[in-house]
């Protein structure tokens, strides 16, 4: 079985258990939280695309206008779905610096390469890398349907990581050392794990890739500033890592008007 799939499986193995007991994946008390939510379900069966952008200076109205808006009717035919758009707001960790993360379904792999096929999206290729500066895709599935209730007042830390094989063992002593604190202490929620699909259309191939739901950045970075977290990073994240990119991010409203509750 390859690294990245070991990985997935125990990482589900550990999260699920320690969130569990604290109570959080609660949809209606995570409802109560929300000042104004967008609601999204990662499908099991499906496969989840994830898009990394930044764009070139000036270039906003023709990537959405002219681009943009184009695909996504394309992507219609295929079956894709827009689920979600995420904006950063700082990088914590890695050489990624993507503006917006967007979040898509496809009913297969198949499906998706068709779409990439289509003579449409094929005459957008060059208006794509006329605009863009960064534009990386990950593919990914999970393992159960998975509904995120994005929040508008709450952060939202994507993380992606390569792991050494040599080391990977450290993996779950970091967790184990970090996890409790953050949840029970600082109000982390793992709300979406999702499993790496090797194929030659991804062009970014995390071994995990997650995201995780906090208050506030007041609160993830007091647990990343922590001396527990900071000790564990030092003996376990750093040499269990090759790659981390975590980049904190808030969901956007405006993309999908209508689609908010």
């Amino acid at each position: 079985m390859p690294i990245y799939k070991k990985l997935y499986i125990f990482f589900i193995l550990l999260i699920i258990p320690i969130i569990s007991q604290a109570d959080l994946h609660s949809n209606d008390k995570i409802s109560k939280l929300c000042e104004r939510r967008h609601v999204a379900t990662f499908e099991k069966d499906k496969l989840i695309v994830m898009t990394m952008v930044k764009l070139k200076d000036k270039q906003e109205l023709r990537f959405t206008d002219d681009y943009l808006a184009h695909a996504n009717e394309i992507a219609k035919y295929y079956g894709g779905e827009q689920l979600v758009k995420l904006n950063s707001y700082h990088i914590v960790v890695g050489d990624l610096r993507p503006e917006n993360i967007f979040f898509s379904q496809w009913p297969s792999l198949e499906m998706y390469r068709a779409y990439l096929a289509d003579p449409n999206i094929q005459i957008l290729k060059d208006l794509k890398q006329e605009v863009t500066r960064l534009y990386q895709v990950g593919l990914f599935s999970t393992s159960a349907d998975t509904t995120v209730n994005f929040c508008a007042n709450k952060m939202y830390e994507a993380f992606g990581a390569e792991v050494n094989p040599d080391n990977s063992h450290l993996i779950p002593k970091f967790f184990n050392a970090v996890l409790g604190l953050g949840i029970n202490k600082y109000g982390r929620n793992q709300v979406l794990d999702l499993q790496p699909i090797q194929a030659p259309e991804a062009s970014y191939t995390p071994h995990l890739f997650g995201i995780a739901e906090w208050p506030n950045s007041i609160n993830f970075f007091g647990f990343t500033d922590s001396e527990i977290f900071q000790n564990a990073v030092r003996k376990y994240r750093t040499p269990a890592l090759d790659r981390l990119d975590m980049i904190n991010t808030f969901v956007d409203f405006k993309e999908r008007p209508g689609t908010d509750n």
